[in-house]
């Protein structure tokens, strides 16, 4: 973020020197700068009470009055959700970014008895007490959106609440067949991505490289669920390990949230229907708000998380 804050500053300084301006325009033109370029983001990381470590990014805007902490869904790191993180921090929003225990640089045990629901609850909670923020916006992809549920039901600790893709149970609002076929395809294209992946790294003598999932930017969901992973051993056995956690159903801590909350949903999503996802609306407790965005699957905020953002803009 920095190099790309500091080429931005370069370009617009560069087009200043060359362009007949006002004396005014260049002098909000360079407050501009100056804003951009002290955008800060620092990774950093907590310790879990069961020895894990989880790694989150914190990037700070000048004069941010709020902070939006982003939790995606299954399988994916934060880079999921950080074309969405960007357009927020273009807005003023001040933003945390998590890899969830299990991808990315977080730590990635292969038991199942790591991947509980209040596991993953309970690691936002540690993230938000480290950081001293309190009543910040949680957005929330998928089963990232279950997690900070359970974390509002326990704490009360949220501003809104904004889920993406949602259900109370997954179990409950999609086809078996297609719990089979996604659990089945996944698996295939990991085992298949792992095998080529390992081979080349040991060949090249590369290092593995951190997966960038920002590239969907404009994909399709299929070029996203059944992409050939390149991932390490480690990782394919957590993503399977985590197959498991479709069983999660969130209806009493549903129950439990006042704050208002926003869902958002694909007309096509694959994995719950418009009409399963705006049930999650008549759970809670507080004010909530149902939005449907035409011709999107489930992986929107992912492949086209500026229509994200245009719905997110009447509500925050």
């Amino acid at each position: 973020m920095g190099l790309r804050n500091t080429f931005g500053a370069i370009a617009v300084a560069a087009s200043l020197a060359v362009a007949p301006v006002t004396s005014a325009q260049a002098g909000v033109n360079l407050v501009q700068i100056c804003q951009q370029s002290t955008i800060t983001t620092e990774q950093k990381q907590v310790r879990t009470q069961d020895g894990l470590d989880i790694y989150y990014w914190v990037t700070r805007v000048p004069g941010a009055e709020k902070f939006c902490v982003l939790h995606p869904g299954l399988f994916v790191n934060h880079t999921a959700l950080g074309r969405l993180e960007e357009e927020l921090n273009k807005r003023g929003y001040s933003t945390i970014a998590i890899d969830r225990r299990g991808t990315g640089l977080s730590s990635k045990p292969s038991e199942p008895e790591y991947y509980h629901i209040n596991d993953y609850s309970r690691d936002l909670e540690l993230i938000l007490n480290t950081e001293g923020i309190e009543k910040p916006i949680l957005i929330g992809h998928c089963q990232g959106f279950m997690v900070i549920a359970d974390y509002v039901a326990r704490t009360g600790n949220a501003e809104m609440l904004v889920g993406i893709g949602v259900s109370q149970n997954y179990k409950k609002t999609i086809s078996p067949w297609i719990v089979d076929i996604f659990t089945g395809f996944n698996k295939m294209t990991s085992i298949l991505g792992t095998g080529i992946a390992t081979l080349y790294h040991e060949i090249s003598g590369k290092p593995w490289e951190y997966e960038d999932y920002t590239v969907f930017d404009g994909k399709s969901d299929i070029e996203l669920w059944f992409e050939l992973k390149d991932q390490p051993y480690n990782q394919m056995l957590a993503d399977f390990v985590c197959t498991g956690n479709s069983h999660w159903d969130i209806t009493q801590q549903l129950h439990m949230v006042d704050e208002e909350v926003v869902l958002i949903t694909g007309e096509y999503d694959e994995f719950v229907s418009p009409q399963n996802s705006r049930k999650v609306c008549n759970l809670v407790s507080g004010q909530c708000y149902f939005e449907e965005i035409d011709n999107e699957g489930h992986g929107l905020p992912i492949t086209d998380p500026m229509k994200v953002m245009e719905v997110l803009e009447k509500y925050l």
